[in-house]
């Protein structure tokens, strides 16, 4: 079965539902009202204390991360950007934010920024995991009168729970295409090119 976001959403969703079952079961009657609501309000919350936990920094740790779900690919990773546009290899960055059930891509490059309108983390049983998203690309605006706003879409693979290299390609609506490489990493989620440099290195 590949393991993809809806799946994830499905989980959460199974997880809460078996933890608010388990607890209740062990729940005495009630035997005032007012004390039993009191004990549900506090169930409710324990429960959505859990999985916020859960979908934010549980899912990544031990015993959790031996469910194998999915790699952790957060922070910023440094690689290579060659365009069909222009026929150039550049330097690039994507900085990953990532939770249990969301994935978001910022690709960085020093002349413009791609922003996630949409995404998906695929896992297939071959441990093969796929980011599928699309974006916009707002480059500076020193350099819009040959490289305008546009969208796009991109497909990156790797291998592993914790892998060491991403690739893959993208194509966007000026009819261009490329690929993209990236193999060095850091835990940080950098917000811009220049921070980036700093960082990793140019």
């Amino acid at each position: 079965m590949i393991f993809s976001m809806k799946n994830r959403l499905k989980m959460l969703i199974f997880l809460s539902a078996g933890l608010f079952i388990a607890i209740g079961f062990f729940t005495p009657g009630p035997e005032v009202a007012g004390v039993t609501i009191g004990r549900l309000g506090l169930l409710e919350s324990v429960l959505g204390a859990l999985i916020v936990a859960f979908n934010r920094w549980l899912w990544r740790v031990r015993p959790f991360c031996w469910m194998k779900t999915g790699p952790d690919l957060r922070g910023t990773w440094k690689g290579t950007m060659t365009s069909t546009f222009d026929n150039q290899t550049r330097t690039a960055y994507i900085a990953i934010r990532q939770t249990f059930s969301e994935i978001e891509v910022r690709l960085l490059t020093e002349e413009s920024t791609s922003e996630t309108t949409s995404s998906q983390l695929l896992r297939r049983p071959d441990d093969l995991s796929i980011i599928e998203y699309s974006y916009n690309n707002v480059p500076r605006a020193l350099v819009r009168k040959r490289s305008e706003i546009h969208f796009g879409a991109a497909r990156l693979e790797c291998t592993g729970q914790s892998p060491d290299r991403i690739e893959g390609s993208y194509w966007t609506d000026r009819k261009t295409t490329g690929e993209l490489v990236f193999v060095g990493r850091s835990k940080k989620v950098i917000q811009t090119f220049a921070e980036a440099s700093a960082e990793l290195g140019a």
